[in-house]
């Protein structure tokens, strides 16, 4: 893993699922669950208030930053968690999520005309 601010690398311990996050840090998945690793090598469990409901370590397919502080974690069928990156908290969202796509300053779909 690289520091962005500084360009060290940093070495992970091998884990079976990962994702990246922001601040230089990882979320994995290990033996005893889901946890958050920072680039200076600090472990930190995830703050779930029923931590058996991420105990599937597939629970999660793509991780997509929503700001530097949080991170959309997401999972099949449009559902999506909101990680805050700092404290370790899940939010889970009732509604899908689009993911965001980079804007190329064109309109996505033609302007309809009124009345057809």
């Amino acid at each position: 893993m690289m520091d962005w601010a500084t360009g060290e690398l940093a070495t992970l311990e091998p884990a079976v699922h990962s994702l990246p996050l922001t601040r230089g840090r990882v979320l994995q998945y290990a033996d005893d669950g889901w946890r958050i690793v920072g680039a200076d090598g600090g472990v930190r469990p995830l703050d779930a208030t029923e931590p058996e409901q991420y105990a599937d370590p597939n629970i999660w397919r793509h991780s997509v930053p929503v700001s530097e502080d949080w991170v959309a974690l997401l999972r099949g069928g449009g559902a999506a968690d909101l990680l805050h990156v700092p404290t370790g908290s899940i939010k889970p969202v009732q509604e899908p999520l689009l993911r965001p796509f980079p804007w190329s300053g064109k309109v996505a779909y033609p302007t309809m005309e009124r009345g057809r």
